[in-house]
């Protein structure tokens, strides 16, 4: 391959010896290089940070379906055995990535949308951060929406009253948009669909 890198696994090696009674030696050969070590990808403390990132990436270069524990661990840099301390299985670390994901649109969403705008203007802005973060986010937005986690979810996934929260936001700014437009409207009466 033009413009490859050297292998990482391999160094020249020229030792010279002395040992009493046999004399001098020169030793020649091909040694491991350093391993990349889990300092380089992974810093005590952030195990469940990096595992989410590593998956992620996982995500975005190959699907969902290419995500284990495994690959999360070896992308991260831990041992395969690392993941465990944290998710009982893969569909544990699905649900904590949709967990981040989640709150980082929520986020978003917190921060972009002005309390003195219109109401048009809050829906449409709450529009636009949606879409951006589904064009900006494509792996995550793929690990939202369109795929279900498969096990039955825990209370302690966050992600589903996360993403109540924004649909409840959504209904209310759809609700104070029609109001503001002459329209009678509950904001309980709300249904959205896709």
């Amino acid at each position: 391959m033009v413009g490859s890198p050297p292998p990482l696994y391999l160094y020249d090696v020229k030792i010279k010896l002395t040992l009493p009674l046999v004399g001098e030696m020169e030793l020649t050969g091909a040694m491991p290089a350093k391993k990349p070590s889990s300092k380089d990808k992974y810093h005590h403390g952030d195990l469940r940070k990096a595992l989410i990132e590593a998956s992620l990436s996982i995500i975005a270069r190959e699907g969902a379906e290419a995500l284990t524990l495994r690959s999360a661990a070896r992308a991260a840099g831990v041992s395969h055995a690392a993941p465990y301390a944290h998710y009982e299985d893969k569909e544990d670390l699905i649900a904590a990535v949709k967990d981040d994901c989640f709150k980082e649109l929520q986020q978003q969403l917190a921060e972009g949308l002005g309390e003195k705008d219109a109401p048009l203007v809050r829906l449409e802005s709450m529009a636009r951060i949606y879409l951006a973060f589904a064009a900006d986010h494509p792996a995550k937005y793929t690990i939202m929406f369109k795929r279900p986690l498969g096990k039955e979810p825990r209370e302690t996934f966050a992600y589903i009253e996360i993403g109540r929260d924004i649909f409840r936001m959504l209904a209310e700014e759809v609700a104070a948009a029609l109001i503001a437009h002459g329209r009678k409207v509950d904001p309980q009466d709300v249904t959205l669909t896709s």
